[in-house]
């Protein structure tokens, strides 16, 4: 049996080091600080130390035939829930007191997942181009001990299996196996553009478990090394895990192989334990202390954070920054203090005074209470919350009912993949039109319809060019394609297809930025094949820093969302983009006819925020299905279809 086995019971300062530093670079990441960009990978940390720590503890319950699953799943209970219990109770108060109806009736269910240790399914399921702001979810970061608990669930089972085997070589090659299956599913899913669910879920993250947990089969370096070369193997642990804490970021192919650059260098620090380096770095007294409140500091700087942003979403200045990490590690501290202390008992020895008090202490009342208060909390947040908000001027269903209602028109319409297929598609008509644009696309359909609903027209979805970027510069692009992106652009690039459109309407989202300009050049190799085709640009419409519903909730009225302090793009920016893109060489090949929403929609500078008490948005800025309607009204008095000119000014 490997030395760092036998001494399990042994305190390893350094490990509180390494927590330590997990935890402080997961928040100063959260905090926004770019130095800490890569900051994340702090968890990938506490999942190796998890794993050897977990594993040790267990293997010399099994050598000293004392191994219980139910003492086990009781000590983890404890060291886990009523800390995490705290948090959401405080996270709720706050929630009810601050949160739109929408937001809390959403937030109903990050509880109940939290709670039942499946958030990193809920949020998984979640991910995508309309997932919700991360920071409008205080419970987000709840993911990873739900992956922890998961990984706590199955390995001691598997652990009892593996002490079947003979010999340590079998133990290790059985771990070796399950981590390198982990790892490479990880990296098929990275590389398959499903990053999200090799983040979120247990199965692709066992390999960071399991390298800790190899530690406790293999001779410790205190074995087989001298001080000089413990002290080399620590400094170059230390290293693997801070370069990815400064150097990666956002576009960072994570976690998958690298994330085994921090797993392995918290490994190296573990294995090669306490030594001349190690000491000053992660066994000074602050790092100690740190260590020791590390969990409750990670259970309370999140929803810190998004409580922080939901008062203030103008982001985080330096003294923001300063205060949140400042409360965190308070908050964290009182946490530890008056929560995990009081209820942790599983190095008091059963019998003992001290042990047998605590062990009567009102863990299950404290425990059931809790739950019962928090599930009933999320069960009317999320079925009563326009009774429970602090304001109704917009419930949670009527946002939700206004978000899927601006597809209502599309999900009827002739989709272009569907062109040839469709009983909707009317080929035969006078005039074909092709609606395009990001994901504006359905807001642009529903006005053109709204506007021009003849017979004599058949009006063609394209759908979003969300997630299609790289089709659009070449159709046949080697990438994944979850939303037949290749097969709508190859129509844009056929030129019987092209040929036989009279019209193309785009609406997009600020349309004439930057970002754009591969769709315009697009545009101008279809005017090529076909120079009788009428393009018409509609404009952009105002963006908010956030949610309209949230401004409403938060006033109580619809007129809040045009306050200018929450106004982030709007008439005098589309005038200026108009401007300086009506003379780029692109606007003279196409000719568009550009047709202004501001001025359709607003007079002497006051401008319509809303339509029968519908907002204009229930986001930041994609038009509800009524405002659509209105802007296709406002459309049609203004311009009409005609033989000759297709669209000209209405004469009346």
């Amino acid at each position: 049996m490997p030395g760092n086995v036998l001494d399990s019971n042994k305190f390893r300062p350094e490990i509180n080091g390494l927590r330590a530093l997990a935890v402080l670079a997961v928040l100063l990441f959260h905090v926004d600080i770019s130095l800490f960009s890569g900051g994340y990978a702090g968890v990938d940390i506490f999942f190796v130390i998890s794993g050897y720590l977990i594993t040790r503890n267990i293997q010399q319950s099994i050598h000293a035939g004392s191994f219980s699953l139910k003492e086990f799943y009781i000590r983890r209970f404890r060291r886990l829930y009523p800390a995490l219990l705290a948090t959401v109770t405080v996270s709720s108060i706050l929630a009810w007191a601050l949160f739109s109806p929408e937001h809390l009736s959403r937030f109903g269910l990050e509880i109940i997942s939290s709670l039942f240790s499946v958030s990193n399914f809920f949020f998984w399921s979640e991910s995508g181009y309309f997932d919700l702001d991360g920071n409008l979810k205080p419970l987000l970061h709840t993911w990873s001990l739900s992956v922890e608990e998961q990984f706590y669930l199955l390995w001691p089972s598997l652990l009892l299996v593996f002490s079947l085997l003979r010999g340590e070589k079998a133990k290790l090659l059985a771990m070796l196996a399950i981590g390198a299956l982990s790892l490479a599913a990880a990296e098929i899913l990275i590389q398959r553009d499903s990053a999200s669910a090799a983040f979120y879920l247990l199965p692709f993250r066992v390999c960071e478990f399991v390298i800790g947990a190899m530690l406790v089969f293999l001779p410790s370096a205190m074995q087989l090394l001298g001080e000089w070369q413990r002290r080399l193997v620590t400094l170059t642990g230390l290293l693997f895990m801070l370069v990815p804490v400064f150097v990666f970021g956002e576009d960072t192919r994570f976690p998958g192989l690298l994330a085994m650059l921090p797993c392995f260098g918290a490994t190296l620090v573990i294995w090669s334990g306490e030594n001349a380096v190690s000491r000053p770095v992660l066994q000074n007294r602050a790092a100690l202390w740190l260590g020791k409140i590390s969990y409750s500091v990670y259970l309370v700087h999140w929803p810190l954070v998004v409580f922080w942003l939901y008062l203030d979403p103008e982001g985080l200045q330096a003294g923001d920054q300063a205060a949140i990490v400042a409360l965190s590690i308070g908050l964290g501290y009182l946490s530890w203090r008056w929560v995990e202390q009081y209820f942790r008992v599983a190095s008091m020895p059963a019998g003992s005074a001290a042990g047998d008090a605590v062990r009567r202490s009102p863990l299950a009342i404290y425990a059931s209470s809790s739950l019962a208060v928090c599930l009933l909390s999320a069960v009317l947040f999320h079925t009563n919350s326009g009774i429970l908000a602090r304001s109704t001027a917009l419930t949670a269903e009527d946002v939700a009912n206004g978000k899927n209602q601006r597809y209502d028109l599309t999900r009827k319409s002739c989709r272009l993949h569907e062109l040839e297929t469709s009983g909707q598609c009317d080929t035969a008509a006078r005039l074909q039109t092709l609606v395009i644009g990001n994901s504006h696309q359905p807001d642009g359909y529903n006005m053109w319809k709204r506007a021009f609903d003849t017979p004599e027209q058949n009006i063609i979805s394209f759908g979003s060019t969300n997630t299609c970027n790289a089709f659009i510069e070449d159709a046949g692009a080697d990438v994944p394609d979850k939303r037949k992106c290749a097969e709508r652009f190859r129509y844009l690039r056929d030129e019987s297809f092209v040929q036989s459109l009279d019209i193309v309407v785009y609406n997009s989202n600020r349309p004439f930025a930057r970002n754009k300009d591969s769709l315009f050049r697009l545009f101008t190799e279809m005017k090529a094949v076909n120079p009788e085709i009428q393009f018409v640009v509609l404009g952009g419409y105002f963006n908010l820093r956030r949610d309209c519903s949230y401004y409403i909730g938060q006033a109580g009225e619809m007129g809040a969302c045009l306050d200018p302090d929450y106004i982030t793009y709007g008439p005098d920016d589309e005038s200026e983009a108009f401007a300086a893109w009506s003379g780029s060489d692109v606007a003279q090949v196409l000719q568009p006819l550009y047709i202004n929403k501001f001025e359709l929609m607003c007079e002497k500078g006051d401008c319509a925020e809303s339509v029968n008490g519908v907002p204009f948005t229930y986001d930041q800025h994609h038009l509800s299905l009524e405002f659509s309607l209105a802007f296709g009204d406002a459309i049609a008095r203004e311009y009409q279809l005609a033989g000759d000119s297709v669209i000209k000014l209405a004469s009346r």
